[in-house]
């Protein structure tokens, strides 16, 4: 954080601006993340597969043996 606020004053930014940013790239980051998996559940199942339901189900990662 500090490295932040040094750069930011080195490019004349204020604290406040800095803050401003950083809470829309919180947001901006958690809608991407959201829509990502409402992306994939509409693609597909995830657990077991519910009857009827013609999507694949999306296995869970595995660690390689």
């Amino acid at each position: 954080m500090i490295t932040d606020l040094k750069t930011g004053y080195w490019i004349g930014s204020t604290p406040a601006a800095q803050e401003k940013v950083k809470f829309l790239g919180i947001l901006a980051s958690a809608a991407a993340a959201g829509l990502t998996i409402v992306l994939l559940a509409r693609a597909f199942q995830f657990g077991e597969a519910a009857p009827g339901d013609a999507r694949a189900v999306l296995a869970a990662p595995r660690p390689r043996s």
